[in-house]
């Protein structure tokens, strides 16, 4: 069995649990919030003429029923716009749950909106790194287009290492650490970013074990 086929199996009954728990999950809220408004068109306007000014953030990871509930609201307002979105199409990450970057790419057709302001000036990061940065998100296909820039120096040249493991992962790290003390620089100076909490378990453990002084920040 594929795991579409095991997830199309496993969903009815997600749903009955839900039913009978009187629950109910945030793709209900679309659901039913697009439902409202179709069969009760006073609700609709009411919160259309409640909304007058709308601002939406990370437009590139909604969802097409996110996309018709913005669509709804702002259409009362046709004549007078009041959409101001925010977005970037190079970081959508969420097609697994149904975000779209059609939604950005088809965003001044649908929306008739006549301005927009590229923010291509990174204040994150040096230019080796935008560089490398800007040669990957050109093959992304059929992308807005943006080409990032800093005022900044270029810094260190980058690296890459690709560990056969995490365990082999956290000790290239703690080997790279270890380089930096040697070359006078303080474990105050140093820090070490994951993406998930579940990653920091093998980098802890391998400090720990390397004699490693740290401190955990956030969750």
């Amino acid at each position: 069995m594929t795991a579409l086929a095991a997830g199309v199996e496993q969903f009815e009954p997600y749903r009955e649990a839900l039913r009978a728990r009187s629950r109910y999950d945030f793709d209900d809220m679309l659901g039913w919030t697009l439902q409202a408004f179709d069969e009760q068109p006073e609700l609709l306007l009411r919160y259309q003429e409640r909304y007058q000014h709308i601002l939406v953030d990370e437009y590139q990871d909604t969802s097409g029923s996110q996309n018709k509930i913005v669509e709804l609201l702002v259409s009362y307002w046709q004549d007078e716009p009041n959409l101001f979105v925010v977005g970037d199409d190079d970081q959508s990450i969420y097609a697994f749950r149904g975000a779209t970057t059609a939604n950005m790419q088809e965003l001044q057709k649908d929306f008739a909106i006549e301005t927009v302001i590229k923010l291509e000036q990174n204040y994150r990061s040096h230019g080796h790194i935008l560089d490398a940065a800007n040669a990957l998100i050109r093959h992304n296909e059929r992308r807005l287009g943006k080409e990032l820039w800093t005022d900044e120096a270029k810094g260190e040249p980058l690296r890459v290492y690709e560990g056969d493991s995490d365990i082999d992962e956290a000790g290239f790290i703690v080997d790279e650490v270890k380089s930096l003390v040697g070359d006078g620089v303080r474990l105050s100076e140093i820090a070490l970013l994951y993406r998930s909490n579940a990653q920091s378990r093998v980098l802890e453990h391998t400090l720990f074990n390397a004699a490693i002084a740290y401190r955990v920040y956030g969750g």
